[in-house]
């Protein structure tokens, strides 16, 4: 749920990373700069100024999400994964982003603001109730856990549901939220009715009626825990911050504008966001229904066919009227648009259900590949080098009646024993290639002047060098 902020890696942004944020449903509402801080503690504050977002839903209560049967079952929801395979895997990462992040300055970590402006967000007061134990994840984004709250307190909503469910980072495990009695959470709404996302863990698509986050991070201010009622610092000890980045709780506590404090009261922090609220003039988030929302009964009808599709998921930001297709867990160029008088949807590059059954079968191809042992195409790596971080991702193409599904595999390593690396200089290498599987089952790597040959430009192949890279500490 991070955009931006977290594709600094190795001192630029990864095109790749930029185009898959870039395609993860999220509803961001940016404004000008309001505090132009470097620190996340900031970001907290930027939830206590936020104006109101629309949170919809159509029942007081949540039901719980809905799942595709068991192997062998008869479903009850044909709606839920009919028509979509999931043979492999949908995305493989090795390593972590922390990896990267421990050899770079503060300056170009996560504790930067997204961009200059803030987000728009709701708080409320909630317990967790449970932790799915499985891990999700929305094609061309990011790794997910999701938890089940069970609101307390509307602090800066009003109307809300009894229960929602907040993604957050699978860098942070299911436990995070055990030991702790209460939360308060600043929310921002990234998706709502019917929200599909892949469960990893299962191979299968799930619905779920709603879908949060946090507004940047859950371990930077945006949850505050409470134990027996009072504030527990504790909290950011379970987040499991490497030491490199320093205590973000002394970086919160010394901001006099932070709400919560060490002895603080939960009422006590309620209070003095509700002040802070009052100095700004914010009114509550007002929940609707998504109906309401879209005001345009056709469009809705439209938005739910699309939803509803049973060999694609289609993903857009809030409240928008085009949507990208994804197919088996992986992006296309298809936009999906649907004309807001009429409801009429089009396509841009439409797949027929002729188009999705040949594709080639990107998952199974993903799950044979072994990329930590790989050889770099383009690198000859020095000895003692060590791999800190590894993704391959997937897309498809079609070009006339050609269809391509494409796989891009990128590398960072740490080389040690470089000629002058000491601490403050520091050796790194970076390489990428593509992989080409066509319909008839060929596969072959092809570089990049040829790819964009084949498919024209595009988004997701990008044209960063590769090589040995010098990151000052």
């Amino acid at each position: 749920m991070k955009d931006r902020d977290i594709l600094n890696a190795m001192g630029g942004i990864d095109p790749e990373l930029l185009a898959e944020a870039e395609a993860i449903p999220v509803r961001r509402h940016v404004k000008g700069a309001f505090f132009k801080r470097a620190l996340m503690a900031a970001a907290c504050l930027c939830l206590l100024v936020a104006l109101s977002v629309i949170i919809i839903m159509n029942t007081a209560q949540v039901p719980a999400p809905v799942l595709p049967p068991e192997d062998g079952a008869e479903g009850t929801d044909p709606t839920v994964g009919e028509g979509m395979k999931f043979n492999g895997k949908t995305q493989i990462v090795i390593g972590s982003k922390e990896e990267l992040w421990k050899y770079q300055s503060p300056l170009v970590n996560r504790l930067i603001l997204p961009g200059d402006g803030i987000y728009l967000g709701a708080i409320v007061e909630a317990r967790v109730i449970e932790v799915l134990p499985d891990v999700y994840f929305v094609p061309g984004g990011e790794r997910y856990r999701i938890a089940r709250l069970q609101i307390i307190d509307q602090i800066v909503a009003a109307g809300y549901p009894n229960e929602l469910y907040m993604c957050y980072d699978a860098y942070y495990g299911a436990d995070v939220f055990d030991g702790f009695d209460s939360f308060i959470i600043g929310l921002d709404l990234i998706a709502y009715e019917g929200t599909r996302m892949i469960n990893i863990d299962r191979n299968r698509v799930e619905s779920f009626p709603n879908i949060y986050s946090t507004v940047v991070d859950i371990g930077y201010g945006d949850v505050m825990a409470f134990t027996d009622g009072v504030y527990d610092l504790s909290f950011f000890d379970k987040v499991d911050y490497p030491e490199w980045i320093g205590s973000i709780a002394d970086e919160l506590l010394k901001d006099r504008r932070y709400p919560a404090k060490v002895g603080y009261t939960v009422d006590e922090v309620k209070e003095n966001i509700r002040e802070i609220r009052s100095d700004f003039n914010i009114d509550d988030s007002v929940y609707k229904t998504a109906e309401e929302v879209f005001g345009n009964e056709v469009v809705f009808e439209a938005y739910k066919k699309l939803m509803n599709d049973s060999q694609s998921i289609f993903l857009g930001s809030y409240k928008l009227t085009d949507y990208r297709r994804s197919i088996n867990g992986f992006l296309t160029e298809d936009i999906a648009s649907i004309n807001e008088e009429t409801g009429e949807i089009t396509y841009s590059e439409e797949y027929t259900s002729e188009d999705i059954a040949a594709l080639p079968d990107l998952g199974a191809a993903m799950a044979e590949l072994d990329i930590a042992n790989m050889e770099l195409p383009h690198l000859d790596l020095p000895s003692g080098s060590r791999l800190l971080y590894a993704t391959a991702n997937g897309f498809y193409r079609q070009n006339g009646d050609k269809l391509y599904g494409i796989i891009k595999i990128c590398w960072y390593y740490k080389c040690e024993g470089m000629p002058e690396d000491t601490s403050a200089i520091r050796y790194f290498a970076y390489d990428y290639c593509y992989y080409l599987y066509e319909s008839d089952g060929s596969s072959r790597m092809i570089e990049v002047d040829e790819l964009v040959d084949l498919i024209g430009k595009d988004q997701y192949v990008a044209r960063e060098s590769y090589g040995y890279i010098i990151a000052m500490t």
